[in-house]
């Protein structure tokens, strides 16, 4: 559902790109236009999942996985996607639904996870030290059974040192299935 809702957002101009080599997150136009891997998750989260999560209509800033299964009070959360935003949205789709057990319901992606519009992404909610952010708290929750590193055409995942630090405690806390895909 997400991917056709980033081609409808795209199509009515509600993600654009801005590649200006100067910007911070600067992404290439013919990256965004692929429809292998299209825009950045940078750009998604900052255009569409923003922008859709503060107009919530019961909960304005309700994080966007809360939102889409609301009814139900959200899923449970046994699976973990550690990934770098710079990667495409589409790419990380095609990577994640590929990498996806059959047995998991509902997983943890930070930014459809985590709430977007806190005011400046409090540090309050995130955590004032590692062991006390969202991601930390999730993978030591004991409900996380499969942990998916996903790799992309765009950033080398082991250069992230928050993913690379996501792998070190799934080990820790002995998940089940721990994996690199993509």
């Amino acid at each position: 559902a997400l991917r056709q809702i980033v081609r409808n957002a795209i199509a009515e101009g509600l993600i654009r790109n801005q590649p200006d080599e100067s910007k911070d997150f600067y992404y290439p136009q013919r990256k965004f236009d692929d429809p292998n891997i299209g825009p950045s998750m940078h750009q998604v989260c900052a255009q569409l999942v923003k922008e859709v999560s503060k107009k919530h209509a019961e909960l304005p800033g309700l994080s966007w996985a809360l939102a889409e299964n609301l009814k139900t009070g959200g899923l449970p959360i046994v699976l973990f996607f550690s990934h770098a935003w710079a990667e495409g949205v589409f790419e990380f789709i095609r990577n994640a639904l590929a990498a996806w057990p059959d047995d998991c319901e509902g997983a943890y992606i930070c930014c459809l996870s985590n709430p977007q519009n806190l005011d400046a992404y409090s540090a309050e909610w995130l955590g004032s030290t590692v062991e006390t952010s969202p991601f930390h708290r999730i993978l030591c929750s004991g409900t996380v059974s499969n942990f998916v590193m996903l790799a992309n055409s765009n950033t080398p995942i082991h250069s992230r040192l928050w993913c690379v630090y996501e792998a070190h405690i799934a080990i820790e806390q002995e998940i089940g299935r721990v994996a690199i895909c993509g």
